[in-house]
């Protein structure tokens, strides 16, 4: 059987992440059986062009070489930048860490230092008729963190390190991997799946 998927990927310096989706009905047939899974991906090189530090603070603050930025509450946590860009949004690398994080830990909970998150913005254009470009930086996970339920906290005081990025190269792959277990790679969602390196 072949089941053909877009995936969605995410990819920073230490690894890369390979999410898609399948058929309910489809991955009850075939989550017992060693199954071929063949990936092509598309892939844009980008090289750094500047890596500014900023620290968060209330209020708008400025980022060099991008626009103003500010601590927004999403889903219930202060996790997110609200960004504002003239234009256009910028492509860059956005990233704190636990080690410099100034948000209190969660009752009961502590979080590991030298863990990082981060986020990935690509350059987009403004909608019609606006001159300013919105948009949301969302830290969901600490990487390497084996405590997926807690998300980083984004607080005044602590330094973002906004990496303004540049696409320099095309090129493609293609990964085959045969003897797949699909229950082995299921996360959250019993038909959705992650594949890292």
């Amino acid at each position: 059987m072949r089941v053909r998927r877009r995936l969605k990927w995410t990819c920073n310096e230490q690894r890369t992440l390979l999410d898609f989706e399948v058929n309910k009905k489809v991955f009850e047939r075939m989550k017992s059986s060693p199954v071929k899974v063949r990936i092509s991906l598309a892939v844009t090189v980008f090289h750094n062009i500047s890596t500014s530090e900023v620290v968060a603070k209330d209020g708008e603050f400025v980022v060099p070489n991008a626009g103003l930025c500010s601590i927004a509450q999403r889903y219930g946590e202060s996790n997110s930048l609200r960004c504002r860009y003239p234009l256009r949004s910028p492509t860059m690398l956005v990233k704190i860490t636990s080690s410099t994080a100034t948000c209190p830990a969660p009752e009961g909970k502590t979080t590991s230092p030298g863990l990082t998150a981060d986020y990935w913005s690509k350059s987009s254009d403004v909608a019609p008729f606006s001159p300013v470009q919105k948009e949301n930086i969302d830290f969901w996970n600490w990487e390497g963190a084996t405590d997926y339920t807690e998300s980083p906290g984004l607080c005044a005081g602590t330094p973002l390190t906004f990496s303004t990025r540049e696409a320099t190269q095309l090129t493609g792959m293609e990964l085959e991997l045969d003897g797949v277990h699909l229950a082995d790679y299921r996360v959250g969602n019993p038909s959705r799946f992650t594949f890292g390196r």
